[in-house]
């Protein structure tokens, strides 16, 4: 998450990648700390359990990347030291091709990679191309956001994405009926691959990406939606309320189970009421209203 769940990213023409194995019960927490050391992307496998996960960083984090490597040792199986293996950037992508499938997003609507056969031909599909920002459909957090939004957007809201990432939710708000559609993103990797996901879903034209912080934002949204770690939506808070119209509603992704008394606190103080809670596994995500 640019601060959003894999969303750090580089301008340098390599990355790292690390595979490793949880002991089962440790998987979610390795997972998170992998996300808190700067991990850009994960691959997790279906299987879970004795699954490997694939994990990318920038290229300015292998120093950082030699100490988690040590410090996950004791929540790994023993199969010897971590591989940490330099990925060019062009090898990127066919790396992802190996193991991005169709997934579901929520009941109704599926994410596609572009290279898969019949992508985008059908009614509820999603295609994205899986660039070096968040949001391919397989994080929690994302499905979370998307169900959510599913179930709360109103044909011709106007609508906010706070760390759109690849810009998954912003096309399913255009998909789903929104009007003005605004999304936003610190990260310039992002915002790149984002672009190339709405022109890839027929709404380059309606969704507009932007690099502008919520502070320099003027405009106010019917429907604002934020999949970000749980710290920095804490940080954001009261910018995020002030880019609510009166009865607006608002979106929280992106929350461990055990952050999610402090997020609400912070909220309800703001005048929020939480309308909802969705979870799964260890995730929650919001719904609250002006």
């Amino acid at each position: 998450m640019n601060q959003t769940l894999e969303g750090n990213s580089s301008f340098l023409p390599y990355w790292w990648s690390t595979s490793l194995i949880p002991l089962p019960e440790y998987y979610d927490q390795v997972t998170r700390l992998l996300f808190a050391a700067g991990c850009s992307g994960v691959w997790e496998s279906d299987e879970g359990g004795s699954a490997p996960i694939i994990a990318y960083f920038p290229a300015e984090c292998y120093d950082d990347l030699q100490v988690l490597c040590q410090q996950l040792s004791p929540f790994l199986t023993d199969l010897g030291e971590i591989a940490i293996e330099k990925i060019c950037q062009e090898n990127w992508m066919e790396g992802w091709k190996e193991y991005f499938r169709p997934v579901n997003l929520t009941q109704t609507w599926m994410v596609m990679p572009p290279w898969w056969p019949g992508a985008g031909g059908q009614p509820g599909q999603i295609v994205i191309y899986p660039g070096m920002a968040f949001g391919t459909g397989t994080h929690e957090t994302t499905r979370l956001a998307a169900t959510l939004l599913e179930k709360s957007l109103q044909p011709r809201n106007s609508v906010l994405d706070v760390g759109t990432g690849s810009a998954i939710l912003a096309i399913l708000a255009n998909k789903l009926g929104a009007g003005r559609i605004f999304a936003i993103d610190t990260d310039k990797d992002a915002l790149i691959n984002a672009a190339k996901n709405c022109r890839l879903n027929n709404c380059d034209r309606t969704v507009r990406l932007s690099s502008d912080s919520l502070v320099g934002l003027e405009e106010k949204f019917d429907l604002v939606v934020a999949n970000i770690i749980a710290p920095v939506l804490v940080e954001l808070a009261p910018q995020v309320i002030k880019k609510l119209n009166p009865g607006g509603q608002l979106i929280l992704s992106g929350i461990l189970a055990e952050q999610l008394e402090m997020v609400m606190g912070i909220y309800e103080a703001e005048g929020l009421v939480i309308d909802h809670q969705l979870a799964e596994g260890e995730w929650v995500a919001l719904q609250c209203q002006a």
